[in-house]
């Protein structure tokens, strides 16, 4: 529908406003976007048309979206997700490219007849409101020296001892989460003045600088759940150390071509070996991966690789996904030993859950040998290796993790590597319009949804400090108009300890439009994974990003 020509009459009295639809309709950014733009053609006109209060999620799924006549509003939600993008785009393009049009079209939270509002009138009226979010909620210096109590608070597993910390008027209750109060607005005012002159000055020395961490503001405050902004959240993380991902020796084995994977880094064709034979297999689908492509080739039998250097401490991540046909488990043992420390055996069907997924192990503190290279030699003749990086490592611990639900590689204000999503099996992967006036960072435009579950692979023999990032963009007046606190309950577990119980989003984020959880003393199981379980209780889990790091 939105491919239609809108005829204009001058004596129509609806001239104006059609000339705005042709407008918006003829944007790049509605282009893009053929099924939201057929929706808002189609409301539009019945609107023009004195029809509009007949309009019906039924009606909109049947005429605007194609949908079979036994349309059930209720088992299917897609007029109000299509509804909410909607919404988001007509605010997207009113922040640019519509900016300065006389009148512009607005769709109320939870109506579906559009409104033609001069431009001068739009910003105080419905929908608009929840666009003018303040950056942050408070002063932080004033939440660390003030009486009152910090929006933060100490959280550890149960078997485990209660972390420590060294911030004032902490309140140090398990798996609770505390929201900043709003200071009164003049306050405000000035506290987002003096954070944003703070944040260009931390943005500009990581840049410079990328072992300068973003929250260097933050060394008093106690760590582990934080309310605050979306856009404070995606740019400034809560971690504290840098990684390498930009500088990792990648080789494709069995491979004599390079691939580009999905976040941007080249995995050099297969190079430094000796010995074995290389395999190639069609290209398949491989769970817990973004690559299946690295997974199509290899080298297999008795072989090594002797890998060139500079002087320093490294971590060897090895990666396999069983692609034979009919192998089962113990049928195939990669045995294998890396640099002078680590000597290792590996059921790739057992350790990965089963045939075409992917998993990885992990070796930290690995040094080259006197001949300055890294050697990895695989030694029964069942073995093989589908594809190898090499990351520097600094610090005496292995690199953090950090992935976000963002389907390429997200670099921070910190000069941090956010990789695309990886390492899950269930949910899906969706996409929230982003909106410049609502101030979404990229950390905050996609989540995975759903009942899923990530199997991280980690380095064995540390402990590790999670945070997970979450915001809600469906549920509630600020978002769909739909439901409210107790619309999102989930479970977060990890290798069996429970993070979060009955975790009501909506309710412990308050005024803040996004939550980071974080949790300490968090161990990896036996194959060296972190098994994060996400589990609706109602409706369904959601993750934005998350963060792993060595403790």
């Amino acid at each position: 529908m939105a491919s239609a020509t809108i005829v204009r009459d001058r004596n129509d009295r609806f001239c104006k406003e059609r000339a705005e639809l042709e407008a918006v309709l003829s944007s790049p950014l509605f282009q893009r976007a053929p099924k939201l733009s057929g929706i808002l053609e189609y409301i539009c006109e019945r609107y023009f048309d004195g029809t509009a209060t007949d309009l019906k999620e039924y009606s909109i799924a049947v005429d605007a979206l194609g949908r079979a006549p036994g349309f059930d509003p209720q088992a299917d939600a897609i007029v109000r997700v299509d509804l909410h993008l909607l919404r988001k785009r007509l605010e997207a393009y009113y922040a640019q490219e519509g900016r300065d049009h006389p009148i512009r079209i607005i769709l109320p939270v939870g109506q579906y007849v559009p409104q033609f509002i001069p431009n001068n009138l739009a910003e105080h009226i419905g929908t608009s409101t929840h666009l003018r979010e303040e950056l942050l909620h408070t002063n932080l210096s004033r939440v660390v020296k003030s009486d009152r109590q910090p929006m933060v608070v100490s959280v550890a597993l149960e078997d485990e001892p209660e972390p420590v910390t060294e911030t004032l008027q902490a309140i140090a209750l398990p798996k609770s989460v505390h929201s900043w109060k709003r200071h009164r607005p003049a306050l405000l005012a000035v506290s987002c003045c003096l954070l944003g002159v703070a944040i260009g000055a931390v943005g500009v020395l990581a840049l410079r600088n990328r072992s300068v961490s973003a929250l260097w503001m933050f060394a008093n405050v106690p760590e582990t759940v934080k309310v605050a902004s979306a856009d404070f959240l995606g740019h400034l993380s809560f971690g504290s150390t840098p990684d390498f991902q930009d500088k990792a020796v990648r080789i494709r084995c069995g491979s004599d071509q390079d691939y580009v994977d999905a976040a941007g880094f080249r995995w050099n064709s297969d190079r430094y070996f000796a010995g074995g034979t290389e395999f190639h297999r069609a290209a398949a689908p491989i769970f817990r991966s973004p690559d299946p492509a690295l997974y199509s080739s290899g080298r297999q039998g008795v072989f090594h690789y002797d890998i060139p250097v500079a002087p320093g401490v490294y971590e060897v991540h090895l990666l396999f996904a069983e692609t034979a046909p009919d192998i089962q488990d113990g049928m195939r043992q990669t045995s294998f030993i890396v640099g002078a420390g680590y000597s290792d055996t590996v059921d790739v069907v057992a350790d990965a859950g089963g045939p075409n997924v992917a998993t990885m192990k992990i070796y930290p503190n690995v040094h080259p040998g006197e001949d300055g290279k890294i050697h990895v030699n695989f030694w029964s003749t069942n073995a093989f290796l589908n594809a190898l990086e090499i990351l520097p490592q600094v610090g005496g611990k292995p690199g953090p993790v950090r992935i976000s639900a963002l389907p390429t590689l997200y670099t921070d204000l910190a000069g941090r590597h956010w990789l695309p999503d990886r390492y899950f099996l269930g949910g899906r992967n969706i996409n929230h319009e982003f909106s410049l006036n609502r101030l979404d960072p990229p950390l905050f435009s996609r989540e995975r949804y759903g009942n899923f579950n990530y199997a991280i692979p980690v380095a064995p023999g540390y402990s590790y400090q999670l945070t997970l990032y979450m915001g809600e963009r469906y549920w509630g007046p600020q978002n769909s108009g739909l439901g409210g606190e107790g619309s999102r309950i989930f479970d977060v577990r990890c290798n069996g300890n429970e993070l979060l119980h009955n975790f009501d989003l909506l309710k412990q984020a308050g005024t803040a439009n996004a939550v980071a959880a974080r949790f300490r003393h968090l161990h990896p199981d036996s194959t060296g994974k972190l098994n994060l379980y996400f589990v609706p209780v109602t409706n369904y889990s959601l993750i934005n990003a998350l963060e792993l790091e060595p403790e």
